[in-house]
């Protein structure tokens, strides 16, 4: 990646997650970098783009650093449990570190999901993988992990707002209270 483009991306994720998507616009992201507006078309075709790029360079930082903490808590805690504590933890720490109003913060979400399809996917997929895992284990018991995925997804976008905006053990707690009722139906 080049300087510049770079100096693009991070300007453009403070800026979009200041102001939102329709708060955001190209003239104040090339300013904010220190680039012309015709730079900024250099490297992006339009703020869609840009926008799906930053959300991109930003959750690959993200996976880096969900992969560290992954690593710490490997096996100390029911994997599935902690996937989502540590997934909302990442949440929470960007909305503390850019300051992100809750309004912004639902337009934002609104735009990830509209645009980024093959990242939730991914997401589901890694749930699977974890269920498929405790089945081997001996945790769970054998059922549609598709289902169960999509529905612990889903379970965990309803409570999203609520566990940004709990503090931290709360969040953890809770967290552990539903995934644990949810795997209620499938422990061995």
């Amino acid at each position: 990646m080049r300087p510049k483009e770079k100096q693009i991306l991070e300007a453009g994720l403070i800026h979009f997650l200041k102001f939102g998507f329709k708060g955001t616009s190209i003239d104040d992201i090339a300013k904010a970098a220190g680039v012309g507006k015709g730079t900024v078309y250099n490297y992006f075709e339009n703020k869609e783009e840009l926008f799906t790029r930053v959300v991109n360079h930003h959750e690959q930082k993200n996976e880096r650093a969900f992969a560290r903490q992954w690593k710490q808590y490997k096996g100390k805690d029911d994997p599935l449990i902690m996937f989502f504590i540590i997934h909302y933890r990442r949440i929470k720490e960007d909305v503390r570190k850019y300051n992100i109003t809750l309004e912004t913060f639902l337009e934002l979400i609104e735009n990830y999901q509209e645009k980024q399809g093959e990242k939730i996917e991914s997401k589901i997929q890694d749930l699977i993988n974890l269920l498929i895992q405790g089945v081997k284990d001996g945790r769970y018991q054998p059922a549609d992990h598709r289902k169960q995925a999509m529905v612990l997804f889903e379970l965990s976008q309803q409570y999203l707002l609520k566990w940004i905006k709990m503090n931290d053990s709360d969040m953890e707690k809770d967290i552990r209270d539903v995934v644990s009722f949810f795997l209620t139906g499938i422990l061995v």
